[in-house]
């Protein structure tokens, strides 16, 4: 139901980006602006709780637990300064390198980490190892 769904909302935006585009001269700034189309209508039907897309410099929000960007520049979203141990968080980045920092913590012994546009990992906070541990990236084993 859910791939149905959202093979449905793509053709939708891109027969709709087509149409609009008489002249056949394809822009990056149409490529852009079909991707967050993309983006916000996948995620805005079908979003789980705690699901958000950013195109701007961000925060932490009480209940974020995936992040994507799809800005159309490098940003930077700020982890929570105070995290619980277990704290899991997920981000993915659809167009430009996306930059997480961790306020105050370290990621794998960083003040921040870089995702590479069109990738995404995972990380977890343990107090024990010192801040958050990266532990996914593109959805294979990170040690």
């Amino acid at each position: 139901m859910a791939d149905l769904l959202t093979q449905t909302l793509l053709n939708a935006s891109i027969d709709t980006r087509i149409a609009d585009n008489n002249a056949n001269d394809i822009s990056e700034q149409d490529v852009r602006e079909s991707m967050k189309d993309i983006v916000d209508t996948v995620y805005g039907a079908m979003a789980a709780p705690g699901v958000r897309v950013i195109t701007a410099n961000d925060a932490y929000v009480t209940g974020d637990k995936t992040v994507i960007s799809n800005a159309g520049s490098t940003i930077t979203y700020d982890l929570p300064a105070s995290p619980s141990d277990g704290f899991r968080m997920e981000f993915v980045s659809t167009a430009q390198d996306f930059t997480i920092d961790g306020n105050g913590n370290t990621i794998d012994g960083e003040t921040s980490q870089t995702l590479a546009a069109s990738s995404a990992f995972t990380m977890i906070y343990s107090s024990g190892l010192s801040g958050y541990r990266v532990v996914s990236v593109n959805g294979s084993y990170a040690p």
